[in-house]
């Protein structure tokens, strides 16, 4: 896909359980209530209920260019314009870069900016296809990083080039036991990788215990058919500097 050409966009969704923030309209939880297609998923948003997780709705190209881009220039276009401007987005509060070293997964050449978003009602947005992003209500912050689990999200997509496809290779993740992972300057060592269905992300119970000095990521995982992605990619790692 070249410059200029449009790729589908969506919006990561996280389960009601999730601590909220303001109040949502009731127009909106009827919306986010809505099955879409899948492009990038971790947890459908209908899937989750009663555990923890994230979903991803999936926005097809048929407004103007939007300004969005993923890593390689190539335009995104949402098909829903509440999926970039709305009370719920302002409750999300995202930030595209927090400022620092990034994120940086030297082992597969990744190095990209850290954002922060809030998760909002169980839904979380990520605001591009460039950055990674760290859930600010969800375990704890850099600053107590080694009193609890840091969680990072990030896109991934089939029709361009996202942070969480330079983690993946036919279905299997390219980081390994022993990798290190680099969060704005925390060291951490990669423990260890598994998928999970969407719908199942919420009863892996060991990812949501805070445990301290761990990291989660958590993104999709391709299909070699392209089709909607029925599983997530998690990968942990644990504090060592």
């Amino acid at each position: 896909m070249g410059e200029g050409d449009s790729m589908s966009d969506d919006d990561i969704d996280v389960t009601p359980d999730a601590p909220e923030v303001g109040e949502q309209p009731e127009e909106e939880k009827k919306k986010k209530r809505r099955v879409l297609p899948l492009l990038l998923a971790i947890v459908l948003i209908c899937g989750g209920l009663g555990g923890i997780g994230y979903g991803v709705y999936a926005f097809w190209p048929k407004s103007a260019p939007t300004g969005i881009v993923d890593m390689e220039g190539n335009i995104v276009v949402p098909d829903d314009p509440d999926a970039t401007s709305s009370a719920f987005l302002e409750a999300a509060d995202m930030v595209t870069d927090i400022g620092g070293e990034g994120f940086i997964i030297a082992s597969v050449g990744l190095n990209v900016p850290l954002g922060s978003v809030n998760d909002v009602y169980g839904v979380m947005d990520p605001p591009n296809f460039t950055s990674a992003f760290l859930i600010r209500n969800r375990g704890v912050g850099l600053d107590n990083a080694s009193q609890g689990t840091v969680y990072i999200i990030a896109h991934s997509t089939r029709f361009g080039t996202a942070p969480g496809n330079l983690l993946q290779s036919n279905e299997h993740s390219l980081v390994k036991e022993g990798d290190m992972i680099q969060v704005n300057g925390l060291n951490y060592r990669v423990t260890g990788w598994q998928t999970s269905p969407q719908d199942q992300l919420g009863n892996v119970q060991e990812l949501w215990a805070n445990t301290p000095g761990m990291l989660v990521f958590i993104t999709c995982v391709l299909r070699n058919d392209r089709e909607a992605p029925t599983d997530n990619l998690i990968i942990t790692g644990q504090l060592v500097s």
